[in-house]
C-alpha cells in the first residue's frame, strides 16, 4: 500500500465517519500519531514494527467503534499475514467477528485466502476465498483470484470447481492466462475431453513456460485419438529434447503408430526400446512387440514374449494362444499347436480367429491321435455346427465319416450325431443305440428329466431295433415314476408289457411291481393289489428287501380297503421276516386291530414294535396309539403315561398336543376339571396353529 493510497482512505474514513452512528471528529494530532506511523512502515513491509505502533495505537484508543482502531486492527492482522505470525489467522478471524459492517470485510478474506494458498493449505485457501465477494474485487485483481481459488481447488481434486475458475480467465489477456489454461486443458485431458484439451494445449505451443511441455500432452492425445500419421509427424523430433521418461514414452507412441500402420520392422526397434525402458510393461504392449517378432520370422522370441504374457478371458488372450499355435505350427511341434489353437477356438471375442483356430486344432488332433467321436470328432462337428457356410466345410465332413461309425463313449457320440442335421438310415439305427445307452447312465446318475429326454430321442429311431425300442419305454416309465408322472409311467409299463416278446427281457422281472407301485400311487388299489400280487406269486429272484417292501404295500392295499384280516396276514409275512420294514408291518398291523376293535390286540402289538425296535421312527406314533388303545380299555393310568411320555420323551414330534388333548379329555372324564383346564391351556397358548 503507498502513502497515496493511504491518505485515499482516510478521506473515505472521514466520508464514512459522517454518516456513522458514533461520529468521530479527526484532528491533526492524529496524523503524526502512532496509527500514522504504522501506516508508513506497513506501506514500506516493515511489518514487524507496523504491528507494534498499531498495537500501540489500539491500547491508548479502547473505543471499538473508532473508526481509526478498527483500521489499525485491520492493518495489523494484515501485517500478521505479510509475516506468517503464527496467530495471524486469528486475529484477522477477530477482525471480522469484531467488525461485521467493514468495508475491509472482503479485503480481509481475500487476505487469509492469499495467506492460506501461500502456505499450501489450499483446504483453508478455499475456505477463505469462497467468502469474498468477487464482485467487489477491482478489475486488476480479478484473474490472481480466480487462478488462486482454481488452483486450490484443482490441488484438492475438486476438478469441476477447479475448471469454473480458470474457465474465467483462460480467454483473456493477463498473466494468469497461460497457467489457467494449461490447468484447464489438463483436467479436459485428465476427463477425456480430448479435442478441448488439444485445443487448449495447441494455444500453448508458443508459450515460454509451457511450450516445452505441451507437445508431449499433444502426441498422448493424438495417441488416445487413434491418429498415426501426425503422431509419426511430431513425436520423432520430440525425443532428443525429451528427458529419459517421456522419450519412453515417445518410443511406445511411435512403435504403436507403425503398428497400427502394419509397418511391423519400423515398428520393432521403437517397441524394444519401449519394453527395455519401462519398468512397467501391460499385456498390450508385451503382445505388440511379440507380434512384431512373429510378424518379421523371429519365432522364438515371439514364443518366448507370449508365454510370459498372464492369459485372460479376453480377446488378445485369444490372439496370442492362435499365434502360438501358428509359431508352433511353423517350428514342427504339433503338440503344442494344437494346445494353442484349442485355447483360442474356445473364446469367441474374434469370429474369425475363433473359426481358423477351430479348423487347426481338429485338424492337428485328428493328424496325430485317432480317436472315433473324440475331441476330434467333436471338434469337427461343432465346425459344422458354426461354420456351415464355410469353403472348409466338405473338407470337415470327409474328415467326420472316418470317425463318428465306432463310438464308445455314448454322452461323446451322441453329442457328434446331434450335430449331423440330415442323418442317413445308418446313422438313425446308431443314434437308437447310443442315446438308450446314454439314458441309461443319466438315470443311475438320477438326472431323471435328461434320461427321459435320451428315451424319447431313442424311441425316435425304434424302428431299427426292436429290443431296444421295448426296453427304451420300461425304463422311460422308471423315469416317469421317480419324477412323478404316475399317469405316464402307468402307459409305459402297461405298453411295456403288451410288447411281444417284451416279457422274456431282463426288465420283465420287476414291471408288475412297478406298474403295481404306480397304481397304489394312483389311488387305483384294486389294480394295484393284482399286479402286486402276480409280482410276489411270479417273481423267482429278488431282493428281499424288494420282496418285503411289495408285501407291506399289499397289506396297506388291503388296509386302505378295510379288508383287515387280509391286511394283517401281509404284515405278518414282513414281520416274521423281520428284517426290513418289519417295525412299519407292526404298526400297521396293531393300528389295523384297533379298527377291528381289538384294543388289546392293538396296544399288545404296539407294545412289542416299541421294545423290539426302540429307534424305530413310528415309536412315538405307537405310543400315543397305545394310549388311546388303554384309554377304551379303561386302563386309564397306563393311557396317562403313554401320554406324558409323549409330552416329556419326545417334545418334537406332531403328538405332543394330541396327547394334551387326550390327557385333558382323560382328566375331564374322572372329574380332574383342574388338570383338564391346565392341558388345554398349554394345547391352546403353545400350539396356536393347530
Amino acid at each position: 500500500m503507498n502513502r497515496n493510497r493511504y491518505f485515499f482512505t482516510l478521506s473515505l474514513l472521514v466520508i464514512f465517519s459522517l454518516n456513522a452512528v458514533s461520529q468521530v471528529v479527526f484532528t491533526g494530532d492524529e496524523l503524526a500519531s502512532d496509527f500514522t506511523r504504522g501506516i508508513e512502515l506497513f506501506n514500506k513491509e516493515k511489518y514487524a514494527a507496523a504491528i507494534r505502533l498499531f498495537d500501540s495505537y489500539i491500547r491508548d484508543n479502547d473505543d471499538r467503534d473508532n473508526i481509526m482502531v478498527s483500521e489499525a486492527e485491520y492493518y495489523r492482522s494484515e501485517a500478521s499475514l505479510a509475516l506468517f505470525n503464527p496467530d495471524a489467522e486469528y486475529r484477522m478471524v477477530s477482525y471480522l467477528r469484531t467488525h461485521t459492517e467493514s468495508p475491509r470485510v472482503n479485503e480481509a478474506y481475500l487476505a487469509l485466502g492469499d495467506y492460506f494458498y501461500q502456505n499450501k493449505n489450499y483446504r483453508k485457501a478455499v475456505t477463505y476465498y469462497e467468502e469474498v465477494n468477487r464482485q467487489d474485487l477491482s478489475r486488476e485483481k480479478l484473474p490472481e483470484y480466480f487462478f488462486r481459488l482454481g488452483y486450490s481447488h484443482f490441488i484438492r481434486g475438486e476438478k469441476p470447481r477447479a475448471l469454473l475458475m480458470f474457465s474465467e480467465i483462460k480467454d483473456i489477456d493477463t498473466e494468469y492466462t497461460a497457467p489457467a489454461l494449461y490447468y484447464f486443458s489438463h483436467i479436459a485431458y485428465e476427463q477425456e475431453n480430448y479435442q478441448t484439451a488439444m485445443d487448449g494445449f495447441s494455444r500453448l505451443r508458443d508459450d515460454e513456460t509451457f511450450g516445452s511441455v505441451v507437445p508431449f500432452y499433444i502426441v498422448q492425445i493424438l495417441y488416445l485419438q487413434k491418429d498415426y500419421d501426425h503422431i509419426l509427424e511430431i513425436a520423432p523430433s520430440l525425443i532428443n529434447s525429451a528427458g529419459k521418461e517421456r522419450a519412453v514414452e515417445l518410443y511406445r507412441f511411435i512403435g504403436d503408430a507403425y503398428y497400427n500402420k502394419g509397418n511391423f520392422s519400423e515398428a520393432l526397434p521403437y517397441l524394444e526400446k519401449f519394453s527395455t525402458g519401462t519398468k512397467i510393461s501391460g499385456r498390450e504392449d508385451q503382445y505388440q512387440l511379440a507380434y512384431c517378432y512373429y510378424k518379421t520370422g523371429d519365432l522364438d522370441k515371439a514364443i518366448k514374449m507370449l508365454r510370459e504374457i498372464d492369459s485372460r478371458n479376453d480377446l488378445l488372450s485369444q490372439n496370442i494362444w492362435y499365434i502360438l499355435g501358428d509359431c508352433y505350427l511353423q517350428k514342427g511341434d504339433r503338440k503344442r499347436a494344437q494346445f494353442g489353437f484349442s485355447e483360442a477356438s474356445k473364446l469367441d471375442f474374434d469370429k474369425k480367429i475363433k473359426e481358423d483356430a477351430l479348423f487347426n486344432y481338429a485338424k492337428i488332433t485328428y493328424e496325430t491321435s485317432y480317436s472315433p467321436f473324440g475331441e476330434a470328432t467333436a471338434s469337427f462337428q461343432k465346425y459344422i455346427e458354426l461354420y456351415p457356410g464355410s469353403e472348409r466345410i466338405q473338407e470337415v465332413y470327409n474328415y467326420l465319416v472316418s470317425t463318428y461309425l465306432q463310438a464308445k463313449n455314448y454322452k461323446a457320440a451322441l453329442a457328434s450325431l446331434d450335430k449331423i442335421r440330415n442323418k442317413e438310415s445308418q446313422l438313425e439305427e446308431a443314434y437308437q443305440r447310443v442315446a438308450f445307452f446314454r439314458g441309461l447312465e443319466l438315470f443311475k446318475n438320477m438326472e431323471l428329466q435328461a434320461a427321459a429326454d435320451m428315451f424319447d430321442k431313442s424311441l425316435k429311431y425304434g424302428k431299427y431295433n426292436r429290443q431296444l425300442k421295448d426296453r427304451a419305454v420300461y425304463w422311460r416309465g422308471e423315469v416317469n415314476y421317480r419324477l412323478g408322472n404316475y399317469e405316464n409311467a402307468k402307459a409305459d409299463y402297461t405298453e411295456f408289457m403288451s410288447m411281444p416278446g417284451s416279457m422274456q427281457s431282463g426288465e420283465s422281472n420287476m414291471v408288475r411291481y412297478n406298474l403295481g407301485y404306480t397304481l397304489y400311487n394312483l389311488q387305483d388299489y384294486s389294480n394295484a393289489l393284482t399286479h402286486l400280487k402276480a409280482f410276489e406269486s411270479n417273481v423267482v429272484s429278488v431282493r428281499p428287501e424288494v420282496m418285503a417292501d411289495a408285501r407291506n404295500r399289499i397289506g396297506d392295499c388291503y388296509y386302505i380297503t378295510m379288508s383287515y384280516p387280509e391286511a394283517i396276514s401281509y404284515y405278518d409275512k414282513v414281520i416274521d421276516f423281520g428284517k426290513i420294514d418289519a417295525d412299519y408291518a407292526m404298526f400297521q398291523k396293531g393300528f389295523s386291530l384297533g379298527l377291528m376293535n381289538d384294543e388289546r390286540g392293538k396296544a399288545d402289538v404296539l407294545t412289542l414294535l416299541t421294545a423290539r425296535y426302540p429307534s424305530s421312527a413310528y415309536v412315538p406314533n405307537a405310543i400315543f396309539e397305545r394310549g388311546r388303545a388303554y384309554l377304551v380299555l379303561n386302563e386309564l393310568s397306563r393311557g396317562e403315561a403313554d401320554f406324558n411320555t409323549i409330552i416329556n420323551s419326545y417334545p418334537a414330534t406332531p403328538f405332543v398336543p394330541r396327547a394334551m388333548v387326550q390327557l385333558g379329555l382323560l382328566y375331564y372324564n374322572t372329574g380332574q376339571n383342574g388338570k383338564a383346564v391346565e392341558q388345554y391351556k398349554k394345547v391352546i397358548e403353545n400350539y396356536k396353529s393347530t
